[in-house]
């Protein structure tokens, strides 16, 4: 009996080692470990690659600094040209115009500007401004003056501009300095400097000569003027000399003692001299106040092709009787 205890326990025993190693060698289990082990490694891979990425992600964004970086010292250096110009704005600043000078300026009566602005120009005295030249030569003040709500100017005749560049040749450029004081009469401490550019060619001089005719003008020029002979009689200018037919017809005026100017009914020009005819009655009224047996002075004012400007004079006499 016992016999068959212990040989039963024994065959019982045996069984549950056969089920025991059934069930390591199950593949299904096995799969469920490998399973499990895979999610494991999985998970850690994923946990690695997170960090990689979030890894990757910090060196953008610390590649990323340098551009910032770079945007902070754009955003300083326009500020800092922007304070530039705001102080190259706050200072007083100089325009000289026009900026070509030309040497036929000598005897022109047109005018160059000197416009001044920046900080505190109100305070200038705009007659006060004066043209320095590189060799210390200086114009008088300005024939005219303006303030307005950004600037002030004087303007200058051109040919005592060209006067402060003795030597001044053409294609070369010169500093004009630019001086004057303010209201309260302290000089002005900044340096003011503008470029001039000398073109053209100098004038020559026109060796010119006037004779008018008749010479001996009468009062009664001006009283008996009827619609037949109004236009008749004509005092008669002739131009004689060197330049002679270089003479803009369209320039020629007569000027009398007073001021008065006329221009003439015909201008010609023949191979010995230039002719300008003006109306006797027209001339007559160059002198309003004319007073008998005197001599007055009549001028011919024109100007030559390469703009030369002349003036030239004669002397007439005056006879008749007063009214």
């Amino acid at each position: 009996m016992k016999i068959k205890v212990i040989l039963a326990l024994s065959i019982f025993l045996i069984f549950l080692g056969f089920m025991s190693c059934k069930k390591d060698l199950n593949p299904f289990h096995a799969g469920s470990n490998l399973e499990e082990n895979s999610h494991s490694f999985s998970g850690e891979n994923n946990l690695s690659s997170t960090r990689t990425s979030s890894s990757n992600l910090y060196k953008d964004s610390n590649s990323s600094a340098p551009s910032q970086a770079e945007g902070e010292t754009f955003k300083l250096s326009t500020s800092s040209r922007k304070a530039e110009q705001n102080e190259s704005q706050s200072e007083l600043r100089v325009d000289i115009l026009p900026f070509r000078w030309n040497l036929n300026w000598e005897k022109s009566s047109g005018l160059v500007t000197v416009r001044l602005s920046g900080e505190g120009f109100e305070k200038v005295d705009p007659f006060s401004l004066r043209m320095r030249g590189p060799e210390g030569s200086e114009t008088g003040g300005p024939v005219r003056a303006e303030k307005y709500p950004f600037f002030l100017m004087g303007k200058f005749l051109k040919r005592e501009a060209l006067a402060i560049i003795p030597e001044a040749e053409a294609g070369r450029s010169y500093q004009v300095q630019v001086t004057g004081k303010y209201e309260d009469g302290l000089e002005i401490a900044e340096e003011l400097y503008d470029t001039v550019t000398i073109v053209g060619r100098k004038q020559r001089e026109a060796e010119l000569a006037l004779s008018l005719k008749p010479k001996v003008w009468n009062l009664s020029w001006g009283k008996s003027i009827t619609q037949k002979n109004k236009d008749k009689g004509r005092v008669k200018a002739f131009i004689t000399g060197e330049g002679f037919e270089e003479i803009m017809a369209d320039s020629i005026l007569m000027r009398g003692p007073s001021g008065i100017i006329i221009q003439p009914e015909l201008v010609r020009v023949t191979p010995s001299r230039f002719l300008a005819e003006f109306l006797k009655t027209k001339a007559i009224t160059l002198i309003p106040y004319p007073a008998l047996e005197r001599y007055y002075e009549i001028h011919i004012l024109g100007r030559l092709k390469d703009g030369t400007e002349f003036d030239l004079s004669s002397r007439i006499f005056i006879k008749g009787k007063k009214s």
